[in-house]
């Protein structure tokens, strides 16, 4: 449920783990702790357990929002990093939340059989997590150390805590970057260098592109939503072909918006029946241009350091064969 509630808030996971308590271990819970539960099925909040590992400082206060609005939070049991901690704790933990289902959903008949019991849901950024699996590995415990020892975990604690801190920065500027970016291009401004964010804004604010996959897909390739594309293969294809500003990247695109965008998508597409008649590729507005390109400009997937899957790689190869035979 949860990973499903993320992604329809928008909000990146790194990675999500799920675990349920093993038999053995929750026996031996009850008997070190006997006196304490009544209802052990009930009582023991740790029968199942979630981890959302996150990129940003800010995700992890964003899960910690879906996770206060999802679910029944139980505030004692649960423990939020920089809100319940001790300024000089030691360590560097993640946001802890005891839960149960919502009321809502406890009312639901298929959720009734759950509505008693508790979980925990962990929420840390990548950096905590390398944090806790270091720290879990080693099993230091800042008191049992001598203090030259305790300093240095100090001060390694400190600096992946400032890590966090500037991965969250640099999305900031990022973004900033990104925002203008698009207004540069907006209002015509196409003298820009080439880069992963200049590239970017002009894919997503270009029709003679979306006009480009259209083809692609009516010629038999498979759309892709486009959050999951990749510009690296597509930006160093860009460079390889000396295109290095976004005004040479415009000038391309338009030349070969009379016809050649086409016969170059059809060309890959048949090479590509012919040696796999069962496979698709799929069509984004990063790869299409790299098609293109690639064909146009005669460069070969070898000249890039990132790889096609095999077979459209040597469609490419086939096809660029084929454009260099001479006529009979």
């Amino acid at each position: 449920m949860l990973p499903a509630v993320l992604a329809h808030d928008g909000i990146e996971t790194a990675q999500i783990e799920a675990r349920c308590k093993a038999v053995q271990s929750f026996t031996d819970k009850i008997v070190r702790k006997g006196e304490k539960y009544n209802n052990p099925i009930a009582d023991i909040t740790d029968l199942v357990g979630l981890r959302v590992i996150v990129y940003y400082p800010d995700d992890v206060d964003r899960v910690g929002k879906v996770i206060a609005r999802e679910f029944d939070v139980d505030a004692d049991n649960s423990l939020r990093r920089g809100v319940d901690s001790d300024p000089d704790r030691f360590g560097y933990r993640s946001d802890h939340y005891v839960v149960r289902l919502g009321q809502a959903r406890r009312e639901l008949s298929e959720w009734e059989q759950f509505a008693a019991l508790r979980s925990e849901i962990q929420v840390r950024t990548v950096m905590q997590h390398a944090w806790a699996a270091v720290d879990h590995k080693i099993r230091y415990k800042g008191d049992e150390l001598p203090t030259d020892l305790r300093r240095r975990l100090y001060r390694l604690s400190a600096l992946l805590e400032t890590a966090d801190e500037q991965f969250a920065a640099l999305r900031a500027a990022s973004e900033e970057v990104r925002v203008a970016y698009r207004s540069s291009l907006a209002q015509g401004d196409f003298d820009l260098g080439l880069d992963a964010l200049s590239l970017q804004a002009y894919l997503s604010q270009s029709k003679v592109m979306r006009r480009w996959v259209d083809a692609a897909v009516d010629l038999g390739y498979q759309r892709e939503d486009e959050a999951d594309a990749d510009l690296h293969l597509t930006l160093e294809a860009l460079l390889a072909a000396g295109i290095v500003t976004v005004a040479a990247l415009d000038e391309f695109v338009l030349q070969a918006d009379d016809g050649r965008s086409e016969a170059a998508l059809r060309a890959i597409q048949r090479e590509l029946g012919e040696l796999a008649p069962d496979a698709s590729i799929w069509a984004n507005l990063p790869d299409v241009l790299a098609f293109v390109l690639m064909y146009e400009r005669d460069i070969g997937p070898d000249s890039i350091h990132e790889h096609f899957r095999m077979d459209i790689g040597m469609a490419i190869r086939n096809a660029l064969r084929s454009k260099q035979k001479p006529a009979p």
